[in-house]
């Protein structure tokens, strides 16, 4: 029995640091909201294991002594393979080609199928040892949950010391050690072929990884096919793998002037994941930076540099741009130490110093909103990165949370300004105008909530043939500023977009594009601005801590008038990221019904209360997927970084739930037990909608180890309720009606597999505070069909 405790321990481990690592290699091949499939992936293996055991239980249980060591040698199998098998033979998926190329929606759905295996072996695994040893149902349980919240924690270390697809061989290990423990000397001979091929396939991914297909649209894909294009240093850390790369094509000018006639220099240039950070500077160069040619230059005329403070810094680009423009002091906050670590390595090894060991520059490792948390203020500017990209993003950022820019943040912002002090950021180009309209209505909804009756007179903002940059001012702009402005408008061929007093002539002198543009801008600054949100095709509303979505400009309810005006084959490359998340939540929604619901009808579907069953069930899992979706979004604002999130939310949810399950048995055996336990699990829920934005604003920069013991309060007692509904609802039909446990199991897999991304899908529509609203009424309804039909 000490034998299976451990493996099971170990499989479960192994289950969640693997699925971790798949949201990393999704992030390198794509982007990091795909988070959400990979939850999905694991919940339909989860869902179709349980559909499995039910339809051949007694066939399972005759054989477990030797099944349990051999799925487990499956599963190790399955991690062990299935990235090489993705990326070397299928090839991956491109986001960009779903829409336009049916072949990838067939890559799309074998990705599916491949990155489910490990999950539905390792499933089958779990669920044969859980129903094998009943009798020692407590301790397995709490093995198993223990053990996934240590796959947690493991999965992010070791994220510092191997890439992904390394650690996607090496956590194979795992399982296979796991069949050891497990097995009998007599099953360990009849397996050693099994287990020696997965141990060959673990070491082959180790030490001769697979390459990981980088989208073709990706920054770092269209830089390696330039001439001389060579990889300078790769290193991994949770926060990605970063990459320094050189070449001599390559030169960073972003929207420069037409005028300018220097020399633009060859630079090393580093990614993240796969995307675009910044150039490593040469520190001896500051007397002529290009970027005092740009767009970008439009802070420093409104008012001199003074103590400047930078929001993701990256490679400490715009630190060099400030100290060229002589700042008295730098505060460059940045979230990852890997990457400022890497530029200073690289800027030392090419130029023997770096802007990041300025003595004016002071870097700051934490989240942009930890920073603006604790910073005493004082700044006379502030810096946000570039938004977009050039010829933009076709919306493949509509899923990803950006606190750094919602109403909340600018209010912090402001707040932390001198009296005379401004907000700057730049913005590519877009067509049809989104980000530049959303950034600034953002701008003039932060002025109008402080008190500021006439925002026109604040925003100023200047316009390249491919950039745009907006500064807000705590202060009315000066007739000096706006001379300035204009002068150096004439002098680099800008135009000014908005100034006090702008005429329409001016706006439209070099770089010509559609008049409604300046008309939509109008409307926000000073005209309808209500109206406007209501009237234009896009979603520009201001983002918000409750709706994080900067770049989620589609109006689901427009879509139809978006094929009209641009045509069916354009809008994917307008707002792609919504539509994927429509696309893979349809073949989510067939798979779970495929997979996990139809097989069942061969049993049939006897017994009495099936009402209950399928609301009591289908609520349960609903429920719980919400609260996780929604505590993972959530807890990316607290901790900055996707992988951290997951690895806090399901270690704690895993362990905390696996005790309430443990402890389920005392609950139930009271009358109405599992009905009020129900009924406050969906109040606590409710009021996390209150209780987590309070935490997270009290303790977001405060140290990690406080903010994971904060955690620990705020997702423990939640998690321990939530542990308890399940095998209540399983012991009660057990009871009654055995007939119908597997259903039992089927319709929480189907559920729990359609919920995630269904809440992905109203947090884009409706905020996080609808989808903890949601699966508290799912608690709810399944507390009612328990008090009202099942007794």
């Amino acid at each position: 029995m000490p034998g299976i405790r451990i493996a099971i321990g170990l499989l479960s481990a192994s289950v969640i640091a693997w699925q971790l690592v798949l949201i990393q290699i999704l992030s390198i091949a794509h982007w990091h909201h795909f988070a959400y499939m990979v939850l999905s992936v694991a919940m339909l293996g989860f869902g179709a294991s349980g559909t499995l055991l039910a339809l051949f239980r007694r066939k399972f249980l005759t054989g477990s002594g030797f099944l349990i060591p051999f799925l487990m040698l499956l599963t190790s199998l399955a991690m062990g393979s299935s990235v090489y098998l993705v990326e070397n033979i299928v090839g991956g998926f491109d986001t960009w080609l779903l829409f336009i190329d049916n072949s990838e929606i067939v890559s799309l759905v074998l990705v599916y199928l491949l990155y489910t295996l490990p999950f539905l072996t390792g499933a089958l695994a779990i669920g044969l040892i859980l129903t094998r040893y009943a009798a020692d149902i407590g301790r397995i349980y709490f093995y198993n949950m223990a053990g996934s919240g240590l796959g947690g924690l493991t999965g992010v270390l070791a994220m510092w010391l191997l890439f992904p697809e390394q650690l996607a061989a090496l956590f194979a290990l795992l399982p296979l050690v796991a069949a050891y423990f497990c097995s009998s000397a007599r099953n360990r001979k009849r397996l050693a072929p099994v287990a020696l091929l997965a141990l060959l396939i673990a070491g082959a991914g180790i030490f001769n990884p697979p390459r990981i297909n980088i989208s073709q649209y990706k920054g770092l894909s269209g830089t390696m096919n330039l001439p001389g294009a060579d990889v300078l240093s790769r290193e991994s850390s949770p926060h990605g793998v970063i990459e320094a790369v050189k070449t001599d094509a390559s030169r960073y000018a972003p929207g420069v002037s037409l005028n300018y006639t220097g020399v633009i220099p060859v630079e090393p240039m580093v990614f993240v994941n796969g995307n675009w950070s910044g150039p490593v500077k040469d520190p001896a160069g500051i007397t002529d930076d290009i970027l005092s040619h740009t767009t970008k230059q439009l802070p420093w005329l409104v008012r001199p540099a003074g103590n400047i403070l930078i929001t993701s810094t990256g490679t400490g680009r715009h630190a060099f741009h400030a100290i060229a423009n002589n700042a008295n002091h730098v505060t460059a906050v940045e979230p990852n130490p890997g990457l400022t670590g890497l530029t200073n390595r690289i800027s030392h090894g090419f130029y023997g110093s770096s802007i990041l060991d300025h003595t004016n520059v002071l870097v700051v490792h934490q989240s942009n909103r930890a920073w603006l948390n604790r910073s005493d203020g004082g700044y006379s500017h502030i810096i946000l990165p570039t938004l977009d990209a050039f010829g933009g993003t076709s919306g493949l950022y509509a899923l990803q949370e950006q606190y750094d820019l919602t109403l909340e943040a600018f209010a912090q912002m402001w707040d932390l300004l001198l009296d005379d002090g401004v907000i700057s950021v730049t913005s590519w180009m877009d067509q049809p105008p989104r980000n530049t309209l959303r950034i600034l209505a953002t701008l003039a909804e932060t002025a109008e909530r402080n008190g500021i009756a006439e925002p026109e007179r604040h925003i100023a903002a200047i316009r390249s043939w491919s950039t745009i940059t907006f500064v807000l001012s705590r202060s009315p702009l000066t007739g000096e500023s706006a001379d300035r402005i204009r002068e150096f408008c004439e002098r680099n061929q800008f135009d000014p977009a908005l100034l006090p007093g702008i005429s329409m002539g001016e706006r439209q002198q070099y770089n010509v594009t559609e008049s409604s543009f300046f008309g939509y801008m109008d409307a926000i600054v000073k005209g309808d601005r209500t109206g406007f949100y209501n009237e234009y095709l896009f979603n520009v509303v201001p983002a918000t801590d409750n709706r994080p979505f900067f770049s989620q400009f589609l109006k689901s309810g427009n879509i139809g008038d978006l094929i009209t005006q641009y045509g069916r084959q354009t809008v994917p490359f307008i707002e792609l990221g919504y539509l994927v998340l429509l696309l893979t939540g349809v073949q989510i929604f067939l798979a779970a019904v495929l997979f996990i619901v139809l097989p069942l009808f061969r049993l049939g579907w006897r017994g009495s209360k099936k009402s209950w069953t399928l609301i009591y069930f289908g609520g349960i899992g609903t429920g719980f997927m919400f609260v996780e979706i929604n505590l993972i979004q959530q807890f990316i604002h607290y901790f900055g970084q996707p992988v951290y999130a997951t690895a806090t939310v399901l270690g704690i949810l895993l362990i905390s739930s696996g005790t309430g399950s443990y402890f389920s048995g005392h609950i139930t055996r009271y009358r109405r037990g599992l009905e009020g336990l129900l009924l406050l699990l969906a109040l606590l829920v409710g009021l996390l909608q209150v209780v987590l934005p309070l935490i997270i604003g009290i303790s977001i920069s405060m140290p990690a180890i406080v903010r994971i013991a904060a955690s620990v309060l705020i997702i423990a007692p939640v998690g321990f309720l939530m542990g308890m509904p399940f095998p209540g609802g399983i012991r009660r039909l057990s009871g009654t009606d055995s007939a119908q446990v597997p259903w039992a199991w089927g319709i929480n897999g189907c559920f729990s597999v359609i919920s995630t991304v269904l809440a992905v899908w109203l947090a884009l529509e409706w905020g996080y505070s609808t989808v903890l609203f949601t699966g508290a009424l799912a608690y709810a309804l399944a507390g009612a069909a328990t008090l009202v039909i099942s007794r």
